[in-house]
């Protein structure tokens, strides 16, 4: 070492700080070890929150859904009667969710059904719903209106569908969905309620479910999925998957390596897609059962998972993967039952990119998937037997 006039100086002459300072360190003192970290450390953090509040001012959103009520032992959801609320997802403009006397998402009342009006009981969960949708651009106000100029008949649609529905939800709602008198049950799906909204034990008990006490029972509390719940509340994450994702080979390359969940969009279907459609038999053949007895027909609408329809729309797939698999599955097993499919699918797959129509980490269809969802809707409905709708005479398609 040198001192301040360029000369060597012997080890005699460092002091104890020095001589104990490992050659690593280049000359810094040992307590740098553990400031510049530190320093380091806290940049990131300053970094982080000051990313998270720009978020916040650029995305603003209000997520929870106060006008719900959830019937735990059961697995569905309504709105609490006349109820008005405005929603907000970062991705997606304020939205007023406003319910009828039942709790429904509707404009129409609930009451007894009007003379001269047809009725349509939908079923389901957010997507059903609407969620994250302006009502009038639901699929399922669309639809009311384009039939209600096509059949020279008032139609309605009661909307029980609502957030956090499980499908085991929607099977207990058949009874009050019938009670309605509807002259159609319309039951509304995407491949996240068949991943999500089907528990074994719930499919198992579902002639006796458990009292309310009883649910989350056992829970454990994991750090990891704590976290996971810290960084999917994290705004400034969201907004940077919106971006990154908005690239859709990146996007469905992503999607494809997230786990067995995805795997209904792979030929053959995995043990675990192939249970969940077998439970969603059981409980569809229950329903049709219920609905043929009453003298009601009932249809099956599915709408494509983004990764789903970006794929459909590309042609060129990887191998093992079929994004038509589930689809089809689903029309064996309502045929099976009696019931009508309506695969919207096939509408998103004209599109040159149908998946810019989903929200990007959302998932929820937009306002212009919407409008694709009520064409598909309406296509299958008029001109076909079996549907009070059959006659009806509808001149443009849905808007």
């Amino acid at each position: 070492m040198r001192d301040e006039f360029d000369g060597l100086r012997t080890p005699l002459q460092l002091s104890p700080q020095e001589r104990r300072q490992p050659a690593w360190l280049g000359g810094l003192p040992r307590r740098d070890l553990y400031i510049l970290p530190l320093l380091a450390l806290g940049t990131l953090f300053l970094l982080g929150i000051a990313s998270e509040l720009g978020a916040r001012i650029l995305a603003p959103a209000q997520e929870r859904m106060s006008c719900l009520v959830a019937n735990r032992a059961f697995g569905f959801s309504h709105g609490r009667p006349h109820c008005v609320e405005t929603g907000k997802i970062p991705e997606g403009p304020k939205v007023v969710y406003s319910y009828n006397a039942c709790g429904y998402r509707s404009a129409a009342p609930c009451g007894p059904k009007p003379p001269d009006t047809w009725r349509i009981a939908l079923l389901g969960a957010s997507f059903g719903e609407g969620y994250v949708v302006p009502y009038e651009e639901t699929f399922g106000a669309r639809t009311e209106r384009i039939l209600t100029r096509g059949c020279g008949h008032k139609v309605e649609v009661q909307n029980l569908a609502a957030y956090g529905t499980s499908l085991v939800g929607v099977y207990h709602e058949m009874d009050e969905a019938l009670s309605l008198k509807p002259d159609l049950v319309l039951i509304a799906i995407m491949p996240f309620d068949l991943e999500e909204g089907l528990p074994p034990d719930q499919v198992r008990m579902r002639h006796t479910p458990p009292p309310p006490s009883d649910l989350g029972s056992g829970i454990q509390r994991s750090p990891i999925l704590a976290l996971a719940k810290m960084a999917k509340a994290s705004r400034a994450l969201t907004m940077a998957r919106h971006f990154i994702f908005s690239d859709r080979d990146l996007y469905v390359r992503s999607y494809l390596l997230s786990g067995e969940n995805t795997d209904f969009l792979r030929d053959p279907l995995s043990p675990s897609w192939e249970r969940r459609l077998a439970d969603f038999d059981l409980l569809l053949g229950e329903m049709a059962a219920k609905s043929h007895a009453a003298g009601v027909p009932m249809a099956l609408l599915m709408a494509p998972q983004r990764a789903q329809a970006a794929l459909m729309a590309s042609k060129h797939w990887p191998q093992g993967v079929n994004p038509w698999v589930l689809p089809r599955r689903l029309g064996q097993i309502a045929a099976r039952h009696g019931v009508r499919m309506i695969d919207s699918s096939e509408l998103f797959a004209r599109l040159p990119h149908p998946e810019t129509l989903i929200y990007t980490v959302d998932g929820h269809p937009g306002g212009g998937a919407s409008a694709i969802i009520a064409n598909a809707v309406v296509d299958s409905l008029v001109g076909h037997d079996g549907t009070p709708f059959a006659g009806c005479k509808i001149a443009s398609p849905a808007r």
